[in-house]
C-alpha cells in the first residue's frame, strides 16, 4: 500500500477542530493489543477521576466470534476525552500513542483499482469548520501513508459502483458525482 498512488477529490480537506464529537456517542476501537498495552503502561489513576486501576480505561466486547478491545466510556464519551475536549492519550503519551482509528478519523481509505482514494467520513460534526481551517490532504500524504503502514483499514471497491439493481454508474461518474456533493 505504501507505493500505490493516492487520489484526493478536489476540495477535500480537514483539520481537527478538537470539538470531541468523534469521541462521543460512539465506540472507539477496536484497539490493537500493542496499542492498548502501551496506553495501559501509563498510570491513568491520577489523571482520570474515579478510576480504580489503569486497566479500567479499556473494555472488551464481542464482535461476531471474536473479542475486541474498545476504550471505556463515561457519560457516553471516550474515557480519554478531557473536559477541554482534547485527548488525554495525545496529551500525556503523544500523538504516536493514540490508537490508529483515532489518528485516522475522519479519513477513509478505499483501494480502487490501482490507487487509494482518500475521502472523509461525514460523521465529523465540525466538518465545515474543519474544511475551512485545513490544507488539502495531498499535502498530508506522508502522515496518511504512515497510517496505512500502521494498519489503518482500507476498503476495497470494485467497479462499477451500484446502489441497487436499477442504479449503476461507472467509477468515473461516481467520482464526479462525489466531487459535486463535496463542493
Amino acid at each position: 500500500l505504501s507505493s500505490i498512488p493516492m487520489s484526493f477529490a478536489p476540495g477535500l480537506q480537514h483539520a481537527c477542530q478538537a470539538c470531541g464529537s468523534c469521541c462521543s456517542s460512539t465506540d472507539v476501537g477496536p484497539i490493537a493489543s500493542a496499542q492498548a498495552e502501551r496506553i495501559n503502561s501509563h498510570d491513568w489513576t491520577h489523571i482520570i477521576p474515579d478510576l480504580n486501576t489503569s486497566q479500567d480505561v479499556f473494555r472488551t466486547a464481542q464482535f461476531g466470534d471474536r473479542s475486541i478491545v474498545l476504550t471505556a466510556m463515561r457519560n457516553d464519551q471516550c474515557i480519554f476525552l478531557s473536559d477541554d475536549k482534547l485527548c488525554l492519550v495525545h496529551r500525556h503519551l503523544g500523538v504516536d500513542s493514540k490508537p490508529t482509528q483515532c489518528r485516522q478519523f475522519p479519513y477513509i481509505f478505499s483501494l480502487v483499482n490501482d490507487r487509494i482514494d482518500v475521502s472523509l467520513s461525514m460523521e465529523c460534526r465540525a466538518y465545515w469548520k474543519a474544511k475551512e481551517a485545513a490544507t488539502p490532504p495531498s499535502e498530508q500524504q506522508e502522515a496518511l501513508r504512515e497510517l496505512l503502514e500502521l494498519g489503518a483499514p482500507v476498503h476495497r471497491v470494485s467497479t462499477p459502483a451500484g446502489w441497487d439493481t436499477r442504479l449503476m454508474c461507472s467509477e468515473l461518474d461516481y467520482i464526479q458525482w462525489e466531487e459535486q456533493m463535496i463542493q
